[in-house]
């Protein structure tokens, strides 16, 4: 099977082109673009794999050429539990991808960067356990992510981590929810 990216030209033509296909791939929940001029872009797709583990691919486009990847795991991560939510890029060849992974001792934020063509894992400097859901990135080596965290209402996950760059460098915030603020989960 393949998915079929549809990529525009000058905004009056359009053209598909197809990523190559992934082995039993079915999709199985995130898809989304974004880019950072004419002729760079990401996109990611979640799917199952052969053993209905859930998967990310990355892809990159750069000259006119689709490049797609496995989401690279990072070390400690248990193999099909990487999930990648959301993906921005902030300048020509320099995207950010994030999510969450998880190890034999609980699901951490992801961030995935693209650089020089290939994508590379890091982990978020965090307490508890924390799930990347959205990232926007206003420059290269600028972006801001948001997602969940545990948090001191009960042991319920809440909108409550704000993950920020700058320079390369990943740091977190808990987002202070007022206590009368009725939170819905």
């Amino acid at each position: 099977a393949t998915t079929t990216v549809t990529i525009g030209g000058t905004g009056k033509a359009w053209s598909a082109a197809k990523l190559a296909a992934v082995p039993h791939q079915v999709p199985a929940g995130s898809q989304q673009v974004s880019c950072a001029g004419t002729g760079t872009c990401a996109a990611i797709l979640t799917y199952l794999d052969s053993s209905e583990h859930q998967r990310s691919l990355l892809a990159s486009l750069s000259n006119g050429t689709w490049k797609e990847e496995p989401a690279p795991e990072p070390t400690g991560a248990l193999h099909g539990k990487t999930d990648i939510k959301s993906v921005s890029c902030g300048g020509p060849g320099s995207c950010v991808a994030v999510g969450t992974y998880s190890t034999k001792n609980g699901a951490f934020g992801l961030v995935e960067t693209l650089a020089g063509g290939s994508w590379t894992p890091s982990k978020v400097a965090q307490n508890g356990t924390t799930f990347l859901d959205s990232v926007s990135c206003a420059a290269a080596n600028y972006c801001v992510a948001i997602g969940e965290g545990l948090m001191t209402h009960g042991s319920n996950l809440v909108p409550a981590v704000a993950a920020t760059e700058a320079g390369g460098f990943w740091s977190t915030t808990l987002v202070h929810i007022p206590k009368n603020l009725p939170v819905a989960l």
